[in-house]
């Protein structure tokens, strides 16, 4: 890992930043690549607070994509996959609680976020309400994950592990009153 810091941190920042953006935009598009590697990476390169800019720059853009992608294929996705209509109906279940809904799944569900990206395309999610809770919702996890790989050498893993477990245990508690509301 240093000698790969070492020889991003030689290669001009007009060059570097777009190229990690890019890259960790094709992480959220491709969904068997994991992003969480180049966000340690982006923590190491630029520091906890840039590089949580630096890749969620590259989640949005890769989430935005996502999201376009699925509505292009909305259509023909919707009328051959069943799963699907039953996501559509669930998802309207929600009528006017739709934003906290799409909120709190995205404030809890990190692990699924490329699909979600897919799912809210296909379902047409009305574009601000995706945009406004992919940014609110992902922003949250993101700065733990990135603060937490900065401290992990002083404070020591099992402590941050429990951190992120309570973290987690939070926001499932706050993703109910939402959708509760």
């Amino acid at each position: 890992m240093h000698a790969v810091v070492e020889w991003l941190d030689g290669l001009p920042p007009e060059v570097l930043v777009p190229a990690f953006i890019i890259v960790r935009a094709l992480a959220i598009v491709l969904p068997p690549v994991q992003g969480w590697p180049l966000d340690i990476l982006a923590e190491r390169v630029w520091g906890w607070k840039q590089g949580l800019i630096i890749s969620e720059c590259g989640v949005t853009l890769g989430a935005l994509s996502a999201y376009w992608i699925g509505g292009a294929v909305s259509s023909y996705a919707l009328k051959h996959v069943r799963l699907l209509q039953r996501a559509r109906d669930w998802e309207a279940s929600f009528g006017n609680r739709r934003w906290a809904a799409w909120f709190a799944l995205r404030l809890v569900s990190n692990p699924l976020f490329d699909g979600l990206s897919y799912a809210a395309g296909i379902l047409r999610l009305p574009f601000g309400t995706y945009v406004s809770t992919t940014v609110l919702g992902s922003l949250p996890t993101m700065a733990l994950f990135m603060w937490g790989v900065s401290r992990t050498a002083e404070v020591g893993v099992w402590q941050l592990l429990l951190f992120g477990i309570g973290f987690v245990g939070l926001s499932v508690l706050v993703a109910e009153r939402f959708i509760r509301r």
